[in-house]
């Protein structure tokens, strides 16, 4: 291949973006002159490779350790496209960016057709190794590789220098994504976040407790905390087009946590236990007859195409909470991308670049593995194949994996303490074959898996969407749609790239077009018959067997320590509550409290996510529900027989239900107390390592209003209901959301909890009920 003749002198340059050019110049002109060197791809490659604007303050030392030249070739040897991608890393961080252009013989632009390149030239397979021992490795400064529908490549390039690298990930240091300006997450003042701190610990702890940790607190304010707080401040001015936080959220909670993903780190929706009705009918579907699982499982993979669509061309509506704006950064995450295990700390890998260029969705049936082509490149983004032939596809599918016996369950090894993931994952990728079904699985839309099984009930429906004890599942997927024989429809979610907000308005804009039968869609649709899905069958050495056995296992000891029950309250629902003047959320959260205390005779550390989507890069905050207004209340009503009918019990109620929306409101305004405490402890760390800290820090009252016993979220809805796991030892998880007509909560517990969801549940509904008793008697004041 003459492209290949005199590369050397390119790569040996010094800089990097001359460098970089003159290779891209040396391939068009030994590509028999295909294209010309024109402004607007100059440009493009400039600000894949090195933009002005993501630069950040400092020298940061970057290696480029992809760049690949790719060509289609003609039988005589006519090359008809060709492309460039390019990505480097950064020590301490998993960069990423690339630039991919295809051309036709018409000169037409066109985005990548899916490149199912060996992991021995991939970024992630660079990063995991370190810098000396990929070159060790893989010292070759060319491969020549088969990529599917492009029939050569060439590596050209192999650990350039590259300075001013980005210090995030590339996907979120630009607000292109974004229809309206959205603010900064703001630095709260600190004397009000210590305020607030001292009046959250108060209802929770003793007298004396109290008293040393307002000593705690004073010493902080007067011997660093006005430093530490200057120095978030000054950090948050330099960090302008993102978020100060991001960067240590996403380490810290979620890729540095060791447990498994499976129970602790996944949430899931369901949509009912059957489909919707009237179910699909079949001249949606050119008049075919398909079974309710494949109907279900073909519109929710085309109305997932359909948002992926969207928000590729930049078409999707701006998304909004009441009349603000949301950050929707995190669709980048949504689709293409896979968490990826490392040992001490995990990484996200995003594969979607500009155009989300692979084309493919990974499908599991019956614990087999298959590749779907699900869109094919246009000069915008892609286009879909026809809802009937995908429901075809789907049906062969179905049917090759029915006909065989049950696959071995692969992805039963991400369900593992990440160090166990990673050492196995390892042992399953020496092998390159199955090296490139991981690559694929990684890279991959999105996952959808085939049950061939219909849900009992709802603990049934749940358990299976949540984990499935470990089987047909692929758990590092950040979304996987997982559909039943009889048509009901789940989701399972990995929560590291993402929150429920980000995935909610997915699973809501597949309801809908559902709903409107298929109308509404703004993908292209192109026709394309033959086969479009390959089986993937992994190569498992006896090693790797017995790994997978002994991961079935632990996850089935994981499984048998968490039990849940979902509840459907239909007594009344949102609309009584606004009638009674009370804000459902604030409610429910009061409703959760009182059952707390009626079982416990306390007040827990009680959690509640607020999104604070409404600035740049903004992920959640905590409402810390518990106060001195709540404590008031529950240990009223629990006083007597007659606290029910008790006049003051209605005033102290509504002084609870004020105080929790008032924090409320703080948090997603960027003003609360846990994540302003937590950035100035983390700047304390690295500024001073070794140095012991501040006793607000280490005050047993800290830990204790830290660990949350009590769990809550409000996600879900009039289409989806959402779930989750406790996240301590002995504590509750409590997803709820409500209709006009009725509430319905997914309680989980661990099995030292010393109280089940079946009885949390029942005191949750004699709360309802009795609040509701409170506000409605003859003196309450509606």
């Amino acid at each position: 291949m003459p492209v290949e003749t005199g590369m050397d002198d390119f790569v040996k340059e010094k800089n990097d973006l001359e460098a970089a050019t003159g290779v891209l110049a040396f391939m068009i002109q030994n590509s028999q002159e295909l294209l010309k060197p024109k402004g607007h791809l100059r440009s493009a490659f400039a600000c894949g490779f090195h933009d002005p604007g993501l630069e950040t303050s400092g020298e940061r030392d970057g290696k480029l350790t992809e760049l690949i030249f790719l060509t289609k070739m003609e039988d005589e040897g006519q090359i008809l496209t060709w492309g460039l991608s390019f990505c480097y890393t950064a020590p301490e961080a998993l960069l990423q960016s690339s630039f991919t252009y295809y051309l036709d013989s018409s000169r037409n632009y066109l985005p990548p057709p899916p490149l199912p390149v060996s992991p021995k030239l991939r970024l992630s397979n660079a990063s995991k190794l370190g810098p000396q021992q990929h070159q060790q490795q893989h010292p070759q400064q060319h491969h020549t590789m088969s990529l599917g529908g492009l029939e050569k490549g060439v590596l050209v390039g192999k650990e350039l220098v590259c300075g001013q690298v980005p210090a995030q990930e590339n996907e979120f240091n630009k607000d292109k994504d974004n229809k309206e300006k959205i603010p900064s997450l703001p630095v709260p003042d600190l004397q009000h976040t210590l305020l607030k701190y001292l009046m959250s610990v108060k209802p929770l702890v003793s007298e004396q407790e109290f008293s040393h940790t307002v000593q705690c607190v004073s010493a902080f304010e007067r011997e660093g905390g006005a430093e530490l707080h200057k120095m978030l401040v000054e950090r948050a001015k330099e960090r302008k087009g993102t978020s100060w936080l991001r960067e240590w959220w996403d380490d810290l909670v979620y890729m540095r946590a060791r447990h498994n993903v499976t129970i602790m780190d996944s949430y899931f929706y369901n949509f009912g236990l059957t489909p919707p009705s009237p179910t699909f009918p079949n001249d949606i579907f050119g008049g075919r007859v398909f079974s309710p699982l494949i109907k279900r499982a073909a519109t929710s993979i085309m109305a997932s195409l359909d948002f992926k669509f969207q928000y590729n061309t930049g078409i999707l509506p701006q998304e909004k909470a009441g009349k603000r704006a949301q950050c929707v950064q995190m669709y980048t995450r949504l689709f293409n991308g896979s968490r990826i295990p490392r040992k001490d700390v995990d990484y996200f890998y995003s594969y979607s670049g500009p155009l989300a260029a692979t084309n493919h969705i990974f499908v599991i049936c019956n614990d087999h593995f298959y590749f779907l082509d699900v869109t094919t490149p246009t000069t915008s983004s892609f286009s879909s194949i026809p809802l009937a032939q995908l429901a075809h596809q789907l049906e062969l599918i179905y049917q090759d994996a029915t006909s065989k016996p049950t696959g071995i369950p692969v992805g039963a090894l991400s369900c593992q303490v990440r160090e166990k993931w990673c050492e196995d994952r390892e042992l399953l990728l020496s092998n390159n074959h199955n090296a490139d079904l991981v690559e694929g699985i990684q890279s991959a839309a999105f996952g959808v898996c085939l049950d061939t099984v219909s849900p009992l009930n709802m603990d049934d429906y749940d358990a299976r969407v949540w984990h499935n004890n470990g089987r047909g599942r692929w758990f590092d997927k950040p979304i996987q749609l997982i559909i039943f024989e009889n048509g009901a429809l789940g989701l399972h979610g990995e929560h590291s790239g993402m929150d429920g907000t980000v995935s909610k308005a997915l699973v809501e804009h597949i309801r809908k077009i559902e709903d409107n039968k298929m109308q509404g869609m703004k993908i292209p649709i192109e026709d394309r018959a033959g086969k479009r899905w390959v089986p993937c069958s992994f190569d498992i050495s006896p090693s790797v067997s017995k790994q997978i056995e002994n991961a079935l296992e632990g996850v089935k000891e994981e499984v048998l320590k968490v039990s849940h029950q979902a509840l459907i309250f239909d007594t009344f629902g949102g609309s009584a509550i606004k009638k009674m003047k009370c804000s459902p959320d604030a409610f429910c959260q009061m409703a959760i409290q009182l059952a707390f205390y009626r079982i416990f005779q306390h007040l827990p550390a009680h959690y509640e996510s607020a999104s604070t989507r409404g600035f740049l890069h903004g992920r959640t905050e905590t409402i810390r529900v518990s106060s001195l207004e709540s404590k008031k209340f529950v240990e009223a009503v629990c006083s007597g027989p007659n606290s029910l009918t008790a006049s003051k019990n209605e005033h102290l109620l509504r002084d609870a239900l004020a105080k929790q929306s008032k924090t409320t409101r703080d948090c997603t305004n960027g003003l609360g107390v846990d994540r302003h405490l937590l950035g100035m402890k983390l700047l304390h760390l690295e500024k001073n390592p070794s140095a012991p800290l501040p006793s607000l820090y280490t005050d047993p009252s800290f830990s204790y209003s830290n660990t949350w016993r009590m769990s809550t979220s409000q996600l879900g809805g009039k289409y989806f209901q959402a779930g989750y796991g406790a996240v301590v030892d002995d504590g509750l998880g409590v997803s709820y959301s409500y209709t006009n007509n009725y509430i319905q909560f997914k309680t989980s517990a661990r099995q030292t909890t010393p109280c089940s969801p079946t009885r949390f549940n029942a005191a949750l509904i004699r709360s309802l009920q009795d609040m509701r008793t409170i506000l409605s008697g003859p003196k309450a004041k509606l």
